[in-house]
Order: structure tokens, then C-alpha cells, then sequence
């Protein structure tokens, strides 16, 4: 039986034309930012990991009752890799942790109970602050997710630039079937002031991780010349390779996070 990497190689040959007539490297440009948005994405990934295992021992260890002074959660980098997953509640006006837990691994999660009461610090203030923003701005200007439920939430901490990141995505809400929209990105200062925004897709495709056949995702995008993060992100959901058709004809392959360039469409 062919593995997914090669049965993915085999369409994409059929996508281009074949090899011969396929550009041989991609613009050094697109290559240097389709290199970043693997970085991104696998942050991105271990961010969203993290909350999700946090979450489920949250809700356990509260009984799944959660008390009306929790208004959500932030992820915070340690050493060593881990990451520290905050659930924040707001006691007098002031954000304080009211549940804190380590997540090594992506799945080893325990619980830190003598952070419990203390309150955040200006960096965590400040990103509860964007990640409200981005929040009110998904809703004010009705963005469209692709599920009923609450979006998952990224907030990444100040970058080398002084800004925060905040990612809003449509959940999976159900197994098997993966999200490939409703994901955006928004950027915001050291004021809290918006820089920016955009939005990863159009409309709301759903990945089936049972697809039959090839055992392949090919993905028209339209929006950037380059893979993104969040391509990079959903590669790491699905059992088999995603092949990104981009906006310049450019054909990459994204599977576990990582993409490899293909080649580049002939014209019609």
C-alpha cells in the first residue's frame, strides 16, 4: 500500500503537470515566510494543546461547574518547554489565577495550587486585555466561525516587536470532522491599539480525518503566496498530508507541521 507521503506526490505530479514542467524552488521570499509560519504553527499547536488538556482538568477539578467570576484562560511559556495554562477570574476588579496548571509534554498536566488567588502580572494583564479585544471584535463585526460553539483561543505573549497575538478558531466540535475556517489573527500594541488583522480562509470547509481514496486534503488558497501557520497547524490534526495550492500557482505539501514545496501549477 503507498504511503500518504507518496500518494500525496502522485497527485500533486498530476496537479503540475509532472516534474519537468514544475518550477524546481519556490521565490526565496515565500520560502522564508512559509519557514516562519512552520515555527508559528507549531506554537500555535503546543499553545492550543496545552489549554485543551488543561481545560479537561479544569473541568474536574471544578465538576464541570464553573463559578461565574472565571472569564477564561491564557497559556504562559516556561522553561524547559512547558507551558502554564491560567484559568482567570476577575475578584474586586483585580484579574487574579484561580486555577493554574504545568503542561510538560503536551499531555502531563498538573495542578499548581498555591498560585491560586494571586494576581496576574502586567504581562498576563495584558494579554487577557487582547484577547478580550479580539474577542469584541469577532463579535461586533460578526466574523463568521464555522461552529456554534465558542472559538478556541491563542494568546501569544509580547513578541520581539512589543505586540501580542491573539488567534480566534473555530473548534472541533465533533471527531473526525476538522474546521479548515472561521480561524483568524489579530495583532494588537502596546496600548492594546489593533495594528491589524486577517483571516486565514473563505467559507467553512470541513476535513473528514476518514477520507477514503488517496488518503489526501487539497486546499485551494487564494488569500497569501505562501503556506500559513494555520496550515501548518491543521497538518498536525489530520492523518495525512494537506496540499496548499497558493495564490501564485505555488503548490506546497504540509504534514505534521512541516511543508515541503512541490512545485508550481501550469498555466491554463
Amino acid at each position: 500500500m503507498l504511503s500518504s507521503i507518496v500518494k500525496t506526490a502522485f497527485a500533486v505530479a498530476l496537479l503540475v503537470g509532472g516534474a519537468s514542467g514544475a518550477q524546481a524552488k519556490a521565490d526565496k521570499k515565500d520560502v522564508e515566510a512559509t519557514r516562519a509560519a512552520e515555527r508559528t504553527g507549531a506554537m500555535l499547536f503546543a499553545y492550543d494543546q496545552a489549554a485543551w488538556h488543561g481545560t479537561d482538568k479544569f473541568m474536574t477539578d471544578v465538576a464541570s461547574s464553573v463559578p461565574a467570576s472565571v472569564r477564561g484562560y491564557i497559556v504562559l511559556p516556561e522553561s524547559g518547554g512547558r507551558l502554564r495554562v491560567v484559568f482567570y477570574a476577575d475578584k474586586d476588579g483585580l484579574l487574579v489565577a484561580f486555577r493554574s496548571y504545568r503542561v510538560a509534554g503536551g499531555r502531563s498536566v498538573r495542578a499548581l495550587p498555591a498560585e491560586s488567588g494571586v494576581p496576574l502580572d502586567a504581562t498576563g494583564v495584558r494579554m487577557v486585555a487582547a484577547r478580550e479585544a479580539a474577542l469584541a471584535y469577532v463579535k461586533d463585526n460578526a466574523l463568521p466561525l464555522c461552529a456554534t460553539a465558542a472559538p478556541n483561543m491563542v494568546v501569544f505573549p509580547p513578541n520581539q516587536n512589543d505586540q501580542v497575538v491573539v488567534y480566534v478558531m473555530t473548534p472541533q466540535i465533533e471527531n473526525g470532522r476538522i474546521p479548515m475556517g472561521g480561524h483568524y489573527r489579530f495583532e494588537f500594541d502596546s496600548e492594546n491599539r489593533l495594528l491589524s488583522h486577517r483571516k486565514f480562509s473563505e467559507g467553512c470547509r470541513v476535513m473528514k480525518t476518514s477520507m477514503e481514496g488517496l488518503g489526501l486534503a487539497i486546499l485551494s488558497h487564494p488569500l497569501d503566496g505562501h503556506p500559513t501557520e494555520i496550515h501548518g497547524f491543521l497538518s498536525r490534526m489530520t492523518p495525512f498530508p494537506i496540499t496548499v495550492g497558493l495564490a501564485n500557482r505555488d503548490v506546497w505539501i504540509a504534514s505534521k507541521g512541516k511543508f515541503e514545496y512541490a512545485g508550481r501549477l501550469k498555466p491554463e
